[in-house]
């Protein structure tokens, strides 16, 4: 993995969107500044062109004076030392690395609420320069499903009725307002999202702890009615987004599956050990997506979505076993713990099984 090209990459993005033009500029407290938008007026955005013959253009933010401000510059002028005959570039077209999937952010309750409390016009401006062609071009986006930590109250989609058969399963609230209206919008900006969804936990009373948030694990084991339940719930939640027009891109098994076994997690949360995930990825989540027809032709399917730490321990136990692997598209990680434990798992989970992308 070639370390230095998301930092890259992310740069490029920016450099291609941001004029510093117009930029309000507001401090808070020792943080750099922003420039604020408001119905008023707004940091305005050019697609980038390429520079005169012999010519390029430099960008350079900073904390107190610049953001993407562009000058034109001279090559020549700048180190007298310099001529054509000293720089000497090698470039192996044939030495590829990883394709970038895309760039993105999450359609959480949290985000649904501040966006419904802005005037109609800065909600339009907000969405433009994150998903359209002269903003970010997010080509991304994750929702939560149900409740999650960026959510003002802990729900599932059938917390009342103790059914494992859904039939009172109904999205909520939240996701009629603050989800589903604001993913449509984007998508229209975009020209269509690679959405995926995932899960925090189930309801209640399919955990031995009878409690959406904190510490919990399912009832059973992989293969019995409460985890071919949880298998069927997500089906329902793909099904119920597609009657909304909104079809999803993939799906991770499970938001931080080892935050179950944490007590200090307060929030919703489901323990999922490396091997219960491959036994109910084997035994019930891949056969009934397929059977639903969300198979790994439509639908991609993401282990782990957990910090670093624990990347290549449920890679290793998930993709050695072929009869579960089979379903698996990718590898889902956070990004908490890169200080402390640094690439090295990276590297080493990709050198593995490099046929399972890592996003």
């Amino acid at each position: 993995m070639d370390r230095l090209l998301p930092c890259t990459i992310v740069l490029l993005l920016f450099i291609n969107t941001v004029k510093t033009d117009g930029c309000h500029k507001r401090k808070f407290k020792e943080d750099s500044f922003v420039c604020v938008c408001n119905e008023l007026e707004c940091d305005s955005f050019e697609p980038v062109t390429n520079p005169p013959k012999g010519l390029i253009y430099s960008y350079v933010s900073d904390r107190d004076e610049h953001r993407f401000h562009k000058d034109t510059l001279d090559p020549k002028t700048l180190v007298n030392t310099v001529t054509a005959d000293s720089i000497k570039l090698s470039i192996n077209v044939n030495e590829t690395y990883q394709q970038i999937i895309g760039f993105g952010g999450a359609f959480t309750d949290a985000a649904g609420i501040n966006i419904k409390s802005l005037p109609d016009k800065l909600v339009l401006d907000l969405t433009r320069d994150y998903f359209g062609k002269d903003g970010l071009e997010y080509n991304m986006g994750r929702v939560p499903i149900g409740g999650s930590d960026f959510s003002t109250r802990p729900y599932t989609y059938q917390d009342d009725y103790q059914d494992l058969n859904w039939t009172h399963f109904a999205l909520a609230e939240e996701d009629l307002e603050y989800k589903i209206p604001y993913i449509k919008l984007a998508n229209d900006f975009s020209g269509g999202l690679k959405l995926f969804g995932s899960m925090w936990s189930p309801p209640a009373w399919m955990k031995y702890q009878q409690r959406i948030n904190g510490t919990g694990i399912l009832i059973g084991d992989p293969g019995e009615v409460y985890y071919k339940a949880m298998a069927n719930y997500i089906v329902k939640f793909l099904d119920e987004y597609k009657k909304h027009g909104l079809e999803f891109w993939g799906l991770t098994t499970m938001n931080e599956p080892g935050a179950g076994f944490n007590p200090y997690y307060p929030f919703n949360c489901l323990g999922l050990s490396p091997e219960q995930m491959m036994f109910w990825i084997y035994k019930d989540l891949g056969p009934n997506l397929e059977a639903a027809g969300y198979g790994k032709d439509k639908l991609k399917l993401m282990i782990l979505d957990d910090n670093v730490s624990l990347l290549f321990r449920y890679a290793a136990r998930v993709l050695n076993f072929p009869i579960a692997s089979k379903y698996v598209s990718g590898i889902a990680v956070h990004w908490y713990e890169n200080a402390q434990f640094g690439f090295d798992q990276f590297d080493i989970t990709h050198q593995f099984y490099p046929d399972y992308f890592i996003l």
